[in-house]
């Protein structure tokens, strides 16, 4: 079990935002406190966290490892959550590991970059990946500022301006994507094992390192960006290469990175040296030079969905079943507000891909965005969840939700015509074979069907195009993050807006 300190600011406002949407995600409790604000506690099934709010920025906190230690907390991790400002003001979401390359222009040393834990930057961006809101954009930032510390530091960011950095609907988006980083251990045996790489070259936000990260099993550390080039030399890259970890386990001594990382395109004037020192330093280190456009043919693509902050299958959802609620309850309740008012009528219902069947109790409740629904059979209503997960049904039992079993969308273990109703939100895009999972959600149904489809999902075409493919009348509603489909399979039609 790690121990991770989350660490933000009275005068940062994007980290004051992000605390107030933590604090009511997790069961915290307040013991002791530090520089007049208290010390809050909670514990997941992994870590053991403290949420400690300083006075100063974050950047200059150079005394956080003392103040651990005269707390006896061992912070085998620290997580910062913070604003991100630019001059281009675009709406970001963001995560990089703190230091820098030249001058101390904002906290840490000259030249002296901290220690980036490169497998837990990877699940931070891809959950910001996940959790990002429109407008704005998830991105991996190079490192820059400080703090320096002795443990490895990673920062999770709103930016750009002051408008976003108070914006709750941000705030909730990043807490969001922190409870799903600590519901998860990055350094399990059982996870995915990505490339370790440095990054050199490219913009600020990472543009080519954020597509690989996304597309291939690579965890980016330290990003020495274009603009910084000029100070990279021998003993900087070698500070990069040797203060990327794996992960944050700092007692095995392990470097953990296996390859440098070039953005071809994201050179300029320098390509030629860096190119150069990049090939030397490999070669006498037993490293390997990727280039942004090779990683084709050099690098097997990963088994994640652009989308998806983690293998989507079985094992990856039971391995964080525990927190599953915390961590999709509220966008996932949206949904069912959206939806419920054009099924409520029926008594029957097969949720599929029901993960810990959180709708099994918006069913029986009967509650949609204005309260109670008048529905007279609300006594005779049934509810089966099926889910291919078995962390997540056994949850879901655990949480006293009846009705939950083991199973595939592609094969549903049902009669046809068997429920009144057939929902599946935010699931269909895990399924190998989109076509027959709809055709089985058909053949099972007898009167509706909703099916929920992320925006961003490699397959999000192709669930529409079927949806509208066998019922080109369906109504088409639309959340913050997903494009609802309300389909009548009974062929006596409805009348829902659109």
């Amino acid at each position: 079990m790690m121990d991770i300190a989350i660490i933000v600011s009275v005068q940062d406002p994007a980290g004051m935002n992000v605390r107030e949407r933590l604090l009511a995600r997790m069961p915290w409790h307040a013991q002791g406190a530090h520089d007049g604000s208290a010390l809050l506690h909670a514990q997941t099934p992994l870590h053991r966290l403290l949420l400690l709010t300083a006075q100063k920025d974050t950047i200059h906190c150079e005394d956080l490892g003392s103040t651990m230690r005269a707390l006896g907390f061992a912070a085998d991790m620290f997580l910062f959550l913070t604003r991100h400002a630019s001059r281009a003001g675009v709406p970001t979401m963001s995560c990089h590991a703190p230091g820098n390359w030249g001058d101390a222009l904002q906290g840490g040393k000259k030249r002296a970059l901290g220690i980036a834990p490169a497998l837990w930057q990877r699940r931070a961006y891809l959950a910001l990946v996940r959790h990002c809101p429109d407008g704005y954009d998830p991105v991996m930032e190079a490192t820059h500022h400080g703090p320096l510390l002795d443990r490895p530091c990673l920062f999770m960011e709103i930016g750009s301006t002051g408008k976003e950095w108070v914006d709750p609907v941000a705030g909730a988006a990043l807490a969001s994507a922190v409870v799903q980083l600590l519901s998860i251990d990055p350094m399990s045996k059982d996870a995915e094992v990505p490339r370790i790489v440095v990054g050199l070259g490219g913009t600020h936000t990472c543009a080519e390192f954020n597509k690989a990260v996304q597309r291939y099993p690579m965890a980016v550390g330290h990003v020495c960006p274009k603009y910084a080039l000029p100070d990279l030399d021998e003993d900087m890259l070698r500070q990069a290469i040797g203060r990327t970890m794996a992960g944050v386990d700092l007692d095995t001594g392990t470097m953990g990175v296996d390859a440098i990382l070039l953005d071809w395109k994201g050179l300029g004037q320098e390509k030629a040296r860096v190119m150069a020192l990049a090939e030397e330093f490999a070669a006498s280190h037993g490293l390997q030079v990727l280039r942004t456009d090779k990683l084709s043919t050099d690098v097997a693509p990963a088994r994640t969905e652009e989308s998806q902050p983690a293998p989507a299958d079985a094992s990856y959802y039971s391995s964080i079943a525990s927190g599953y609620d915390d961590l999709h309850g509220d966008e996932q309740r949206a949904k069912y507000a959206l939806v419920l008012p054009h099924i409520a009528q029926y008594s029957s219902l097969l949720d599929v891909g029901c993960g810990t069947g959180m709708l099994h109790d918006a069913w029986h409740q009967n509650i949609d965005s204005n309260g109670p629904l008048e529905v007279s059979s609300i006594s005779k209503r049934t509810y089966c969840g099926l889910d291919p997960s078995v962390g997540l049904i056994e949850q879901g039992v655990r949480a006293g939700r009846k009705g939950l079993q083991v199973g595939s969308a592609e094969a549903l273990p049902f009669a046809d015509d068997s429920f009144d109703v057939v929902v599946s939100f935010t699931a269909l895009h895990h399924c190998a074979d989109v076509e027959t999972a709809v055709a089985e959600m058909a053949r099972v149904a007898r009167t509706r069907i909703v099916i929920s489809s992320l925006r961003r999902a490699k397959a999000a075409s192709a669930i529409e195009a079927e949806v509208r493919r066998r019922w080109p009348d369906c109504v088409a509603l639309h959340d913050e993050k997903d494009d609802v489909f309300v389909c009548d399979v009974s062929g006596a039609g409805f009348d829902v807006e659109n």
